[in-house]
């Protein structure tokens, strides 16, 4: 059986370099304003092997914010399955969770909202797709 990209120990380890870095340079810079040249020079890998993960910086930064997020707000959605949960408490927990996303991320957070960014709108997507579905499960 052939073992997956997502695999491979080199794989991730690369992969990781390249959020690590992302992410502190995306602290200051918005993501469609780095090029895949700074960002691996920074990370010290190919440009081959950046395209192996994303399309764009800004791409890969949506990846990384929307991939944390989405394990957070999907088990969100599982607890309201559940008859007799408080829906005041689920939300407040859920605003809990995106608190302490954006605190873990503030400075990126503090770059992607100026303006009209494609990670900004890949974190509304996924906000409106969690929003969503809580919203189908109060009214099953």
């Amino acid at each position: 059986m052939a073992r997956e990209r997502s695999d491979d120990p080199r794989y991730i380890a690369l992969r990781a370099k390249l959020v690590a870095t992302l992410l502190e340079l995306a602290a200051s810079t918005p993501a469609e304003k780095i090029s895949v040249s700074q960002l691996t020079s920074a990370a010290g890998v190919s440009r081959t092997t950046f395209y192996s993960h994303a399309d764009s910086p800004a791409d890969l930064l949506a990846q990384v914010l929307v991939g944390e997020l989405q394990p957070r707000l999907a088990h969100m959605t599982e607890l309201m399955r559940h008859p007799n949960r408080s829906y005041t408490e689920l939300w407040r927990q859920i605003y809990l969770v995106l608190l302490d996303h954006v605190q873990a991320h503030r400075e990126i957070y503090s770059v992607i909202t100026e303006g009209n960014s494609t990670v900004f709108q890949a974190l509304i997507s996924c906000f409106q797709d969690a929003a969503n579905s809580y919203v189908d499960e109060i009214s099953a």
